[in-house]
């Protein structure tokens, strides 16, 4: 995933549970993200800055145990406005 500044970017929770407990609560920590955070299971977030930058989910089990899973993103310079023009 290499999205541009402020290009809305859907993240989807892949994580994994075990020993029979089932996912109960996320929270997603967007370095430079709009929204900074996000206790949604597959938030979208847009980057307001350029280079990498930190994501961390955290997600918390029904047996009350959370691991954080941390990442980067890399983060391009915003896509140019254009507009099409018909031909002479």
């Amino acid at each position: 995933m290499n999205p541009s500044e402020d290009e809305d970017v859907q993240f989807t929770d892949q994580s994994t549970v075990y020993g029979g407990a089932v996912k109960a609560g996320w929270n997603w920590i967007f370095v430079n993200g709009d929204p900074p955070g996000s206790d949604d299971q597959n938030p979208v977030v847009k980057f307001t800055a350029q280079g990498n930058n930190a994501v961390t989910l955290s997600v918390t089990d029904s047996d009350n145990y959370t691991c954080p899973s941390p990442t980067t993103v890399g983060v391009y310079e915003s896509l140019p406005w254009w507009k099409e023009v018909v031909p002479w």
